[in-house]
């Protein structure tokens, strides 16, 4: 599955279907950090914030604090983000 296709599902919001192309992404490329932060978006649209939260640690992981996106940074527990890597 295309990154592109995900994100259109996205923007329909078919955020299960989006989820879906997603973790089919990672499962590809465990280092596609930009499919982790829609795998998170994705999972935050359908209410599974846990899940959620997972994925944005994951690209946090492979973004560093830095260049990690605002809603990301947000979006997941301080306590968490702290010990991801900087």
């Amino acid at each position: 599955m295309e990154k592109a296709i995900a994100d259109v599902l996205m923007d329909l919001r078919r955020y299960q279907e989006a989820l879906q192309a997603y973790v089919e992404i990672i499962q590809v490329d465990s280092t596609a950090a930009t499919a982790y932060l829609g795998a998170g978006d994705a999972a935050w649209e359908l209410g599974k914030i846990h899940a959620a939260e997972r994925y944005y640690l994951n690209c946090l992981d492979r973004f560093g604090r830095d260049g990690a996106p605002a809603r990301l940074l947000e979006r997941i527990p301080a306590k968490s983000a702290s010990s991801s890597k900087n």
